[in-house]
């Protein structure tokens, strides 16, 4: 039975090495409710009205996130990672609360390590080059949908007014899927990323299905270009704008 079972995962293996390309389907949920934290049990005791607020918002959120379902469509060297549409998604002024603020498309591409996030914000269309990130790999290894899955951190350095900020990132990586793609921009792992934990996001995969034609992968070109960096600087200005 071993031997069996052996020779159907390196036959499935095999198979997934002979693909050219494929989609990938992500869902989202959130972690970490402020209303779990330290801070938040002590507002519980000090302003309960105020915290009920908070609570029933996380509800909604988490409520609203379910509905959410995120396509990885890849090829051996580009990924482009996007939402997808939801019917009433405009008339939902809750919406924004389960995309949260990095919603958008998110290219990459392997030959030239190009990562490019392109994001609809304040007055238009944005393209913001993303920095490739440092991985540390780990020894430790899950099951993810049937694959085996190692780990891997890594910190990718954010900016606060002009700062540098390091915030961490965790993802589970499938050696046995070949493309070296994953969600919201993470790449470069020897493996699809199926699992992916950041900024109180959880990313993790629901379907992948491949195909032996190679899909073309569009890049976006909408766009003002621009660093990471200088998009901070810019979201800050009109943030300070509006504040009272």
């Amino acid at each position: 039975m071993k031997i069996f079972k052996s020779l159907i995962l390196l036959l499935s293996t095999s198979l997934v090495y002979a693909q050219q390309s494929g989609t990938a389907i992500y869902g989202k949920e959130w972690l970490d409710p402020y209303t779990q934290t330290e801070k938040g049990q002590e507002l519980k005791e000090s302003d309960p009205k105020l915290y009920k607020e908070y609570l029933q918002t996380e509800q909604v959120q988490s409520k609203l996130t379910k509905q959410l379902n995120f396509s990885l469509e890849f090829n051996k060297d580009e990924g482009l990672f996007t939402m997808d549409e939801i019917m009433g998604v405009d008339d939902n002024p809750m919406m924004g609360l389960a995309t949260g603020p990095y919603q958008g498309n998110y290219y990459q591409n392997n030959s030239s390590n190009e990562v490019v996030w392109q994001l609809k914000s304040f007055d238009g269309m944005y393209l913001i080059a993303l920095s490739p990130i440092e991985w540390k790999l780990e020894n430790k290894q899950k099951t993810i949908n049937r694959y085996k899955c190692y780990k891997a951190k890594g910190n990718q350095m954010t900016y606060k007014k002009g700062d540098e900020v390091k915030t961490a990132v965790i993802a589970w990586y499938a050696p046995d899927i070949p493309f070296k793609f994953g969600p919201i921009g993470f790449n470069g792992l020897p493996g699809m990323i199926l699992s992916l934990t950041t900024r109180g996001e959880h990313y993790f995969l629901k379907n992948i299905e491949f195909s032996k034609d190679e899909k073309m992968i569009e890049k976006p070109s909408d766009g003002k270009k621009m660093t990471y960096l200088e998009f901070v600087g810019i979201f800050d200005e009109k943030v300070d704008k509006i504040r009272p």
